[in-house]
């Protein structure tokens, strides 16, 4: 099969293939998230520009519906099932883009997996004299190498290796369109991490040598670590753990655990509510998939140690136990009920003001457990924002995502980007020198400030950027934020303000901090605490004790 001219982008030429990008692939195509994300852009910027696109479901009820993410509904993509590999060895498929679609001559095509049904399908597309635009960051496999080859070999074959930035700019193709604002909004509003850089260098290298003509030494490519290797669990990590609850030893396996409900997802894995029916106990459960990335193997370890030695710290999540199961790590952690960011949301919904002993049993653990972490396990967190901070009706608050915790070295840690940039520092942000680019633990004193602010205003105090300029002048440039005025206490003020101090050797330690008025006014308030949760928690009518209740309720009746 020869090579063809491939014709220049054109909307009203071109058709969106997404092939097979179902549940079930979740926890074993790498990076999946990516590539569902670069997805939805593509979705989006095809409705714009009014490209049609056509979906596949490769056998369904063993691979489950395409991600929700996509909502394809919202789109009006028609979605064929199918058994066969390539999308247009499917009747319903072929029959479908010949009635429709026959003056469209360009397809771009993205999916699962690229050696396999994606592979299959493009070579049917050339074979039918179609332009084949594949893009490369919204399609993968399994295994890196797989992914790299079908890649190689497709574009011999023909199909032209793309992006899918280039793809919409491609088809908008001029600026002066009424759909490029749109097309370029949309494309800064993600920001989309590339693909590692293993598989670039090794598609790079291949590539050159393909049109030079040389021949290619292997084992002369060097790269930081190799695609090749097969992803193992921890050392010591079985398929099971023992963990003792009222005083009865259980033993629990995966196959113990009941799924109540998924309480979120992203990058990392997933975390779920699964009740042990056995104890009658309900974990928080991260499955976290492995990979051979060593930066991913490095934050799965950070925080299977740091949940393991988190113990004795009353103001962290409380870890059970883990297990290796089908590729993944399960964490299993103490359940709370909610979150700190949906929290202060349901006060702003049901107009209610959070009181100060509330804020003050919030800052306090929060520097309990920063502070537990830099004494006993030497860590400082790095990712300290409301997402991160859950909360019981009893009244408990705990700090949780060890995951990029960073080790401290004489105080200081050294990995400038890690964490979320909202809450970002300004010394992490715009180092002034390069010795700076180490910094201690009162980089998370300022996202604590910024916390609070957040969660006793019900907003961020930054507006949202759209670029890294505007976030340098807002948090580096610009003076810190402050509290607004809403007859909050002189203590908190002074609290907020001291955390917020732009040069960071003015902000206090934690154990400054902790003897700081604020957090001394009200050391003995856990029972208003608890009872001020329950009241927001009721109004909404929500909390794990009603749907671990709700649960136990079907699965008895389904028994019965």
């Amino acid at each position: 099969m020869s090579r063809q001219m491939l014709q220049k982008l054109s909307a009203s030429n071109s058709l969106l293939l997404i092939c097979d990008m179902q549940e079930r692939f979740r926890n074993t195509i790498d990076f999946f998230p990516e590539i569902v994300q670069v997805a939805q852009r593509l979705l989006e910027g095809s409705k714009l520009l009014g490209v049609p696109v056509v979906a596949t479901e490769q056998y369904p009820k063993g691979l489950g519906k395409t991600v929700a993410e996509l909502d394809l509904a919202k789109y009006n993509v028609p979605v064929f099932e199918k058994t066969c590999f390539s999308m247009l060895q499917c009747d319903k498929v072929a029959s479908h883009i010949q009635s429709q679609f026959s003056d469209r001559k360009t397809v771009i095509l993205c999916g699962i997996e690229a050696h396999v049904c994606i592979y299959q399908t493009a070579i049917d597309l050339l074979e039918k004299n179609f332009n084949v635009h594949l893009v490369v960051d919204a399609t993968s496999s399994r295994n890196r190498v797989d992914r790299f080859f079908a890649f190689r070999q497709l574009e011999r074959l023909g199909a032209l290796l793309t992006t899918n930035e280039c793809v919409l700019l491609g088809l908008v193709q001029d600026a002066g369109k009424p759909q490029f604002r749109a097309t370029a909004m949309m494309l800064m509003k993600i920001a989309f991490e590339r693909f590692d850089d293993i598989a670039c260098r090794f598609f790079i290298f291949f590539n050159c040598a393909i049109k030079s003509k040389r021949k290619v030494n292997v084992a002369k490519i060097t790269v930081s670590n190799t695609p090749f290797l097969v992803p193992k669990p921890p050392a010591n990590l079985e398929d099971h753990f023992s963990v003792k609850i009222n005083d009865t030893l259980y033993e629990i396996r995966a196959e113990d655990l009941i799924r109540i409900k998924e309480l979120g997802r992203g990058s990392y894995g997933i975390v779920e509510t699964m009740l042990h029916s056995a104890s009658n106990t309900v974990f928080a459960v991260k499955r976290i998939h492995l990979t051979v990335n060593d930066e991913e193997q490095k934050r799965m370890l950070i925080e299977l140690n740091t949940s393991m030695k988190s113990g004795s710290c009353p103001h962290m999540v409380q870890f059970y136990g883990a297990m290796f199961r089908e590729g993944d790590v399960w964490l299993c952690m103490e359940a709370m009920d909610l979150s700190l960011d949906k929290f202060y949301r349901m006060c702003v919904d049901q107009k209610r003001i959070i009181p100060d002993f509330v804020l003050c049993k919030i800052a306090r653990s929060i520097v309990e457990a920063l502070h537990y972490m830099k004494q006993e396990l030497n860590l400082m967190h790095r990712d300290v924002k409301p997402s991160n901070v859950l909360l019981n009706r009893k009244g408990e608050i705990k700090i949780c995502d060890f995951g990029i915790s960073g080790h401290l070295t004489d105080s200081l840690a050294k990995t400038i980007n890690a964490g979320c940039k909202p809450y970002m520092a300004p010394e992490r942000i715009n180092p002034h020198d390069e010795a700076q680019h180490a910094y201690d633990i009162r980089s998370d004193v300022w996202s604590l400030g910024i916390t609070m602010i957040e969660v006793a205003t019900g907003n961020h105090p930054y507006s949202k950027w759209k670029t890294p300029f505007e976030q340098l002048k807002q948090v580096v440039m610009d003076s810190p934020p402050k509290l607004p005025n809403r007859n909050f206490s002189e203590e908190f003020e002074s609290f907020v303000e001291l955390c917020l101090k732009k040069n960071f050797k003015e902000r206090p330690k934690y154990k400054d901090l902790l003897e700081h008025p604020f957090l001394k006014r009200f050391e003995n308030c856990e029972n208003d605490v608890a009872a001020f949760i329950n009241e927001v928690l009721n109004d909404a009518n929500c909390g794990a004790v009603s749907e671990i209740a709700s649960t136990l309720h079907k699965l008895s009746f389904s028994e019965s």
